[in-house]
């Protein structure tokens, strides 16, 4: 669903910057950076392995995957 009121995305925007939220990605970048630093290839496949779905947690993976698969995927095409 999105916001329509401009009033709803003006509060949400001082909202963000009084709780100084920052970007995820720069973490995910520097840790995908790292697992390729300790690897002893060139060009390493990563796989990271997850509990699954019976998991506590399992709605925070998906929600780090979908964020992180975004990271890992531009480092791909760039290259």
């Amino acid at each position: 669903m999105r916001w329509k009121s401009p009033g709803a995305v003006a509060a949400f925007t001082s909202l963000y910057k009084s709780m100084n939220v920052e970007r995820v990605a720069p973490f995910f970048e520097a840790f995908r950076d790292s697992l390729r630093a300790s690897a002893d290839r060139d060009e390493p496949r990563i796989g990271l392995l997850t509990p699954g779905a019976f998991s506590e947690t399992y709605f925070e993976m998906r929600r780090w995957r979908a964020i992180s698969a975004s990271c890992w995927s531009k480092a791909t095409i760039s290259r």
